[in-house]
């Protein structure tokens, strides 16, 4: 059974979201779930997939209840992150997401290599983050600034701008503003190996 939590200050969108998932449960066959209450503390740790605001986050356990990353047989934990930007979305593509979500969760990751994960979902590997990008994106949430960031990765500045502006086009944004707010949450849920998933 997948344990499914909703973090969001927002009471109204965490009522949704409930509701959506209820939705999506009686149209779709989805997996057990059970939905974590607000109050759990460390969720984090014992949540198969967590929705927040903006993002959707994918703890990887294995049999052993250890965070692993895909394609490794043990290893320091791991998550997948993934943009959940909902705004302007009909109904129906949300409720396709929700349940690509749950599949992505379900799939046995152990022996698993990225690119049988890409193909499955039908991601194309070019409309990824780059190693740079996704270096930028995780300073980003640790409160480093672009001259920061610039000098930690022994770039230009004017590199670093065009690291951010792919990035925050990658994974869907609209502006820089939404960028910082999902970079501060990945910085909350962050895990030694993230993978990042721009569907």
């Amino acid at each position: 059974m997948l344990t499914v939590a909703v973090e969001s200050q927002n009471v109204f969108y965490r009522q949704g979201m409930i509701s959506m998932l209820d939705y999506v449960r009686q149209s779709k066959s989805l997996n057990d779930y059970k939905i974590l209450d607000a109050d759990v503390k460390n969720f984090n740790e014992t949540a198969n997939i967590i929705f927040t605001d903006n993002a959707v986050i994918i703890n990887i356990f294995s049999k052993d209840k250890t965070i692993t990353q895909p394609g490794k047989k043990s290893g320091q934990p791991s998550a997948i992150h993934i943009t959940f930007n909902v705004s302007g979305l009909f109904i129906e593509d949300i409720h396709s997401f929700i349940v690509r979500i749950f599949t992505a969760a379900t799939l046995p990751h152990d022996g698993v290599e990225k690119s049988d994960f890409y193909r499955h979902f039908k991601i194309r590997k070019n409309a990824q983050l780059s190693e740079p990008e996704k270096r930028l994106v995780l300073l980003s949430g640790h409160g480093h600034d672009i001259r920061n960031i610039s000098h930690i990765m022994r770039c230009s500045t004017n590199s670093s701008y065009t690291y951010r502006r792919n990035a925050i086009k990658k994974l869907g944004m609209d502006n820089r503003l939404q960028f910082y707010k999902y970079v501060q949450i990945l910085n909350k849920f962050e895990k030694h190996n993230n993978i990042f998933i721009c569907l």
